[in-house]
């Protein structure tokens, strides 16, 4: 029940426009941003993912018995690779990393982490759906742990056909594979304090200080309930990490990265503003979301420089349609 009523009662938002990564982060993408990091202290001790975001990038690698982790740490080359494996693991979502390392990796591309309302309106779409792609659950169209618990799956999956799952804005894989750590702070009752004042709310940011960061959408390890849009997870402290925990990163301005660019673009995809207008889950609960106003959206999907280089797939029509 707390799982529900945390996303309760329905409230006024309004968001600006902003820009969302249509993709989950890849390992291949984490990996280099290390080497990155590597490269602006090039010190032969330096193990950054321990200590270059505000603490630790990551808690574990494979290569000191991190159960899970996809990256590895080659001392004698000084930098990090992804983990051997019997499938190549670049392209799949990284996991086991901190709210600190999803933060500092998207200010590094002059992103940020989306605020919550910015990751439910890129899920809803214009239709405030409760699922990515529409009102009705279809397990072929998300990760999760139905009909089995066995990991991710690379970054682009779930993108045509009749398992499309992206939302209207184009973003892939909100509603499973890894949740995602998004801006704010958690608080249960945040929702309706913003309710109490009868007020719209325009581009909130959650509450100011708290000890977990709110994490949302569903994952390969959960039920299909957390793949509901308005459904929010408060597990973790920004210093924690899961096996089914990644993220994406939001834009609010050009996009244009502080990192020198390399071979790969991580695509972002344009989110239209909206006007407030509380709606009602179709599972029985109210959800926080937001009807679309006039916002302006470009028909075309605006592409910036991201530093990690990988086979992150070229883009499909991505843009809003107003």
């Amino acid at each position: 029940l707390a799982m529900i009523m945390d996303s309760t009662p329905a409230h006024d938002v309004s968001v600006d426009n902003f820009q969302i990564e249509q993709y989950e982060v890849s390992v291949i993408q984490y990996v280099n941003f290390l080497n990155y990091l590597i490269q602006q202290n090039p010190d032969e001790n330096a193990r950054p993912h321990l200590t270059a975001c505000n603490g630790p990038c990551v808690l574990t690698t494979q290569d000191t018995g991190g159960e899970g982790s996809d990256i590895s740490y080659n001392a004698t080359d000084q930098r990090y690779e992804v983990r051997a494996a019997v499938v190549d693991r670049s392209n799949y979502p990284i996991t086991l990393v901190t709210w600190h390392g999803a933060d500092a990796y998207c200010r590094a591309l002059g992103r940020t982490l989306p605020t919550e309302a910015q990751w439910e309106r890129a899920a809803r779409g214009l239709a405030n759906s409760i699922y990515p792609w529409g009102p009705q659950w279809d397990v072929n169209r998300a990760k999760t742990n139905r009909p089995t618990e066995d990991g991710t799956v690379p970054v682009d999956s779930y993108s045509s056909g009749t398992s499309m799952g992206a939302s209207e804005f184009g973003a892939l894989n909100m509603a499973g594979n890894v949740a995602e750590w998004t801006a704010d702070w958690y608080q249960n009752n945040y929702y309706q304090q913003l309710a109490n004042t009868g007020q719209v709310t325009v581009n909130p940011t959650g509450p100011i200080g708290g000890d977990k960061r709110v994490v949302r959408g569903g994952s390969w390890s959960n039920v299909p309930l957390f793949a509901r849009t308005v459904h929010r997870i408060d597990l973790w402290a920004p210093g924690q990490t899961s096996t089914w925990v990644g993220f994406r990163c939001a834009d609010t301005a050009s996009g244009v990265s502080t990192v020198p660019p390399s071979s790969n673009t991580n695509v972002t995809t344009n989110v239209a503003a909206t006007t407030p207008a509380p709606v009602t889950d179709t599972s029985g609960s109210t959800g926080s979301g937001v009807k679309p106003g006039s916002g302006s959206s470009s028909t075309n999907p605006t592409t910036a420089s991201n530093p990690p280089a990988g086979n992150i797939p070229p883009t499909a029509t991505l843009a809003a349609q107003q």
